[in-house]
Formats: C-alpha cells, sequence, structure tokens
C-alpha cells in the first residue's frame, strides 16, 4: 500500500487550485447574465450533467477543463458503524 500522500500538487487526493476552482465553478455565473442569463444557465447544467453520466470516471467537462479535477468521496467510518448496526 502507497504512503498516504501530503496534499501536494502530485498528490491524487489534493485540493484544486484556486484557478482549478474559479474554472470549474465558472458556469455558475452564466445565470447572472441578463435575458439570456437563465437560458444559458440551463443549457451548461444540461450539458454539464449529459457530460457527467457519459464519463466512466463521472467528470464533466467542466472538471476536465479545470485540469481533470475530480469528486472524491472519503468513507467516514463512524458512518459505515452506524450502519451495521
Amino acid at each position: 500500500m502507497p504512503p498516504p500522500c501530503s496534499g501536494g500538487p502530485s498528490c491524487p487526493l489534493s485540493r484544486p487550485s484556486l484557478k482549478q476552482a474559479l474554472v470549474r465553478e465558472a458556469f455558475t455565473r452564466v445565470g447572472s447574465i441578463p435575458v439570456l442569463g437563465p437560458l444559458l444557465a440551463l443549457a451548461a447544467w444540461t450539458w454539464i450533467g449529459l457530460t457527467i453520466r457519459s464519463s466512466p470516471l463521472r467528470q464533466g467537462k467542466h472538471d476536465l477543463l479545470a485540469g481533470g479535477t475530480r469528486v472524491v468521496r472519503v468513507r467516514d467510518a463512524r458512518r459505515e458503524a452506524r450502519r451495521d448496526r
């Protein structure tokens, strides 16, 4: 088993950089554009949802544009213990 990473850029479980986070969440600002914003936001959400569903790693285009960011779920031992009761 590999040693746990320290959270640096080479760590697969490190947090995204500020630039990656801004690129990944930029589509959320589309809805603030007057008149066409809500329609563009709906189109962006639909596009992202479809790309997430079609990806084997469940990455949307917004993740790929941000340098391949991924959401990683960490198991919570306490939650699993409660569920096993």
